[in-house]
């Protein structure tokens, strides 16, 4: 075996790996008391969170649905929620990013961004986090967090929602969303959505009853029928001719917050 000499000066020496830095939210006690401060709105001008694309509140239109949706398409938790609020809460209109939040926690002023202000046709509205498995798995103290926002904006009456992303892939919410997005059409004549709305006048029935005493109604007007609030399909369980179909447009919790 042919010797080689070792020479120490072309290896760097060892040093100590530096012990990681912990993340400044991990410092704080979100359970102390939290006090709101103010509400800064996103403008045009002045962006909540500069860089990222931005979306004037407009009505829930087709065009809308197409903007945002190409914005938030590859985004693996928003997209998703997205897609089923649409078909499930039906609200009519959604901001990205909305406002700037300040509060004070634990003696500290933090300001807090929401992915969304959403505005029901009920008048209601509310902000909204959506949050992935791994942001509660790396980031222990996020729940109590998310909790003391909550409270900041309690404060002021206003509702503040924290969607957990495993929620929105529960059976059968994507599926029924995917088919009722699927089967919006532009238009529904009038006298299929008064004949609709005289049967339903009544009493319920299911999607099949409705196929058969409307005609020409088909499966796509009443899922437009839908989509505009001037019916509710049961989306409880996946849509099917046995789907119950009530007249007017559901409010209450959102599926995900009481089904929990």
């Amino acid at each position: 075996m042919r010797n080689c000499k070792f020479d120490r000066k072309a290896f760097p020496p060892l040093r100590p790996t530096k012990p990681r830095r912990r993340h400044p939210d991990s410092l704080i006690d979100w359970t102390d008391e939290v006090f709101f401060i103010a509400i800064e709105p996103s403008t045009p001008e002045m962006p909540a969170r500069p860089g990222w694309p931005k979306l004037s509140p407009s009505r829930f239109s087709g065009e809308y649905l197409r903007a945002i949706g190409s914005v938030y398409a590859d985004e693996i938790n928003e997209g998703p929620f997205l897609h089923i609020e649409r078909a499930y809460m039906r609200p009519v209109a959604v901001t990205p990013q909305p406002e700037t939040l300040y509060y004070q926690v634990a003696g500290r002023i933090r300001r807090y961004i929401p992915d969304f202000l959403i505005e029901e046709v009920d008048g209601r509205a509310s902000r909204v986090e959506v949050k992935g498995v791994a942001a509660f798995l790396h980031q222990e103290w996020l729940p109590a967090k998310l909790a003391a926002i909550g409270r900041a904006y309690s404060q002021v009456g206003l509702l503040y929602r924290v969607i957990m992303a495993t929620n929105l892939r529960k059976y059968p919410y994507l599926e029924n969303a995917d088919i009722l997005r699927a089967g919006r059409i532009a238009s529904v004549p009038g006298i299929i959505r008064s004949n609709v709305s005289d049967l339903l006048s009544l009493r319920a029935k299911t999607l099949g009853e409705i196929l058969n005493h409307v005609p020409a109604c088909s499966r796509e007007h009443l899922y437009a029928l839908h989509l505009d609030r001037d019916l509710s399909i049961d989306l409880d369980c996946l849509i099917t001719d046995q789907s119950i179909v009530r007249v007017g447009s559901t409010s209450g919790l959102p599926f995900w917050e009481s089904h929990q």
